[in-house]
């Protein structure tokens, strides 16, 4: 809770906590399940950097995470 207090984008998905939504800037995606996160993201780079395809995305994310 303490990060969506002091993040400048707080963002949940549909599913969460009420208390945790409540703090959220948005809330993305129906469920936690429905890979909501990824295709934010993806949506986010896509748009910022001009990825196409999940594969682009994915190439992205493991350089990143490393």
């Amino acid at each position: 809770m303490k990060m969506f207090k002091i993040a400048d984008h707080a963002i949940t998905v549909a599913n969460a906590d009420a208390e945790l939504k409540r703090y959220a800037s948005l809330v993305i995606g129906l469920k936690n399940t429905e890979d909501s996160v990824v295709k934010y993201i993806q949506h986010l780079w896509s748009n910022r950097y001009g990825f196409k395809s999940d594969s682009d995305t994915k190439n992205i994310l493991n350089l990143r995470l490393m």
